[in-house]
């Protein structure tokens, strides 16, 4: 074989080398993009669907090409499905429920339980004084407006609950009223 054609074979070679590397890489890279994991949130108390939970993927490393921020919100049947080119951490939240995070190496479909969680608010007392200070040491007397007197009012906000209140004035704003 002469030196022509000993290169004309390299050259061959090469290029198909060079095709089957590249069309190598460009399905690995499609197989990245194709990985979807699936989240499922569900109710702790009845393990029904969780609908509108908010969900933050952050990529764990963030100068990658592939990273990227991707926030959503869960489906009426509790499923959220998004990429996982690469390692992500996962943060669900809804108000009213405990906020979790999780750390996915792979594209995996998990399940999520969405547990409530209550807080129990004080009773707020407004006086019109000028300074914070005890029930006790107020200069106006303060009648408490429990719940049982609002829901025998009918009462669906403040005004209406304070409409008939002695010594209570209520006024709307002029700026609103053009609204």
């Amino acid at each position: 074989m002469d030196t022509c054609s000993r290169m004309s074979v390299y050259r061959y070679l090469f290029a198909f080398f060079i095709a089957f590397w590249f069309s190598n890489t460009l399905q690995a890279s499609e197989n990245l993009l194709d990985q979807t994991a699936t989240i499922r949130l569900v109710f702790a108390s009845d393990s029904k669907p969780f609908a509108d939970a908010i969900i933050r993927v952050i990529p764990l490393n963030k100068k990658s090409a592939n990273s990227k921020l991707n926030v959503g919100i869960s489906d009426a049947s509790g499923i959220y499905s998004f990429p996982v080119p690469e390692p992500v951490i996962i943060t669900v939240s809804y108000l009213g429920y405990s906020s979790f995070s999780d750390t996915l190496w792979s594209a995996v479909d998990k399940t999520y339980k969405m547990v409530a969680i209550s807080q129990d608010i004080k009773d707020v007392v407004v006086t019109g004084q000028y300074a914070v200070g005890s029930v006790q040491k107020s200069v106006y007397e303060i009648k408490v407006i429990n719940a049982e007197t609002i829901r025998a009012k009918g009462a669906n906000n403040l005004r209406e609950a304070l409409q008939n209140e002695l010594n209570i004035d209520l006024g709307q704003d002029a700026v609103f009223e053009a609204m």
